[in-house]
C-alpha cells in the first residue's frame, strides 16, 4: 500500500457533502481516488466538487480497482450489506455510515465475519461526541448525581410534520428498511456513552402520516414506518432509560434529562449543559472543564487504523453491535406488544 490511503467513494449524498469529506480532506494520509454515486452526472459533480481524479456510475467497478485500498459507504442501508461484503471481498477496508443494516443483526454479524476472514478493516461510523457529552460521563462516574435513576432522552423534529411533503430519507422504508426509524440510534448512542445498555425494552411506535406521495408528482404510496416512538429500557440494578422519539412534532427541541438520588442534569446542545444538586436552588449552567478532550474524528480514526497507528477506533464494532440490537428489540417490542430482552455483554 501507497503512504496514503487511496478512497474510493460510493454514495455522496448530504451526510457524506456535509461532513465526512471535508473532514476526510483535513487527514493526514486520506487521498480520494474514485467517486462512484447513482447517475454519472451525479458524481461528476462530486468529483469537481471534493477533487476526486475519478467519476463512475457504477460502485462494483469502484470497489475492483488497484488504485482504492480502502471504500467509504454513504448509500442508505439497502446497499451496505451488499456493498460491505463485495468490497471485502475485494480486498477493500471499509468504512460505512450509521443505520448500517436494513432488516436484522445477523447482516451486521456477516459483515464482521467477513472483516474477520478477510483480516480488513470494518468500521462503522459514528458522529463525534461533544465535549458536555464526555463531561456528563465524569459526572455520573465521580457521583455528582447520585445514584442515576432515571433517564428521557427526547428527540423531536418536524421534518414530516407536512402530509404534503413526498417520502424521503428514513420515511422510505425501500432504502431504509423499518427498523431504522427516525434517530432513535442518535440518542441511543449518547446515553451509552453515559450509562450501560438496557438489558430489556418496551417500545410503542405510531405512523401519523399513514401515505406519502412517491416523488413531487407521484402517486400515493402507504406509509409503515414509524414518525413517532417511546422507548422503555431497563437497566438491570440501574436505572429506566426512556427514549422519546417523533418527526412529527412543530418547534420541539430536543434534550436529555438524567436524573439520580443528588442531583439532576439537562442536556440540550453542543455546550448547553445545566445541572443541580440537593441544596442547591435551580438548574444552573455548567461550563465544561478545559481538560476534557475533544472526541476523535472516526475519519481519522479509519485511516490511522488502517496504518496501524491505533489498534480500534473508539467507535468498537461491539458498540454498533448492541446499537443494532437495540433497533430490532425496539422493532420488534413494538410490532409484538411485549418486552423483548437484549443478548448480554
Amino acid at each position: 500500500m501507497a503512504d496514503n490511503v487511496r478512497l474510493g467513494l460510493i454514495g455522496v449524498g448530504n451526510w457524506m457533502r456535509r461532513r465526512m469529506l471535508p473532514t476526510f480532506q483535513t487527514v493526514p494520509g486520506a487521498e480520494f481516488r474514485v467517486v462512484a454515486n447513482r447517475s454519472m452526472a451525479s458524481s461528476e459533480r462530486a468529483a469537481e466538487e471534493f477533487d476526486v481524479p475519478v467519476a463512475l456510475d457504477n460502485w462494483k467497478e469502484l470497489v475492483k480497482r488497484d488504485d482504492v485500498d480502502a471504500v467509504v459507504i454513504g448509500t442508505p442501508p439497502y446497499l451496505h450489506l451488499e456493498a460491505t461484503m463485495t468490497a471485502l471481498d475485494a480486498g477493500k477496508h471499509v468504512l460505512c455510515v450509521p443505520h448500517i443494516t436494513m432488516e436484522n443483526v445477523q447482516d451486521l454479524k456477516d459483515m464482521q465475519a467477513k472483516s474477520e476472514q478477510t483480516g480488513l478493516k470494518f468500521q462503522v461510523y459514528s458522529s463525534p461526541a461533544p465535549r458536555a457529552q464526555i463531561y456528563i460521563r465524569r459526572l455520573v462516574d465521580t457521583g455528582y448525581l447520585g445514584e442515576v435513576r432515571q433517564v428521557f432522552a427526547h428527540g423531536y423534529s418536524g421534518e414530516l410534520a407536512d402530509p404534503n411533503i413526498p417520502i424521503a430519507g428514513r420515511a422510505d422504508q425501500r432504502y431504509y428498511g423499518l427498523i431504522n426509524a427516525m434517530a432513535i440510534g442518535i440518542t441511543w448512542d449518547a446515553v451509552r456513552r453515559w450509562l450501560p445498555g438496557p438489558d430489556r425494552v418496551l417500545a410503542w411506535q405510531k405512523t401519523f402520516v399513514t401515505q406519502r406521495r412517491d416523488g413531487e408528482n407521484g402517486p400515493m404510496v402507504p406509509i409503515e414506518t414509524a414518525d413517532a416512538a417511546t422507548v422503555v429500557g431497563e437497566v438491570s440494578g440501574g436505572p429506566v432509560i426512556t427514549y422519546i422519539q417523533s418527526r412529527v412534532t412543530r418547534f420541539g427541541q430536543g434534550h436529555y434529562d438524567i436524573f439520580g438520588t443528588e442531583g439532576t442534569l439537562r442536556f440540550a446542545g453542543t455546550d448547553d449543559l445545566v445541572g443541580a444538586r440537593v441544596g442547591d436552588t435551580g438548574l444552573a449552567p455548567m461550563p465544561v472543564p478545559d481538560d476534557i478532550p475533544e472526541s476523535p474524528d472516526p475519519e481519522a480514526e479509519f485511516i490511522r487504523w488502517i496504518r496501524g497507528e491505533i489498534s480500534q477506533p473508539t467507535y468498537t464494532y461491539d458498540r454498533i453491535l448492541q446499537r443494532t440490537e437495540f433497533h430490532e428489540g425496539t422493532y420488534r417490542s413494538a410490532k409484538e406488544g411485549r418486552w423483548v430482552d437484549l443478548p448480554k455483554h
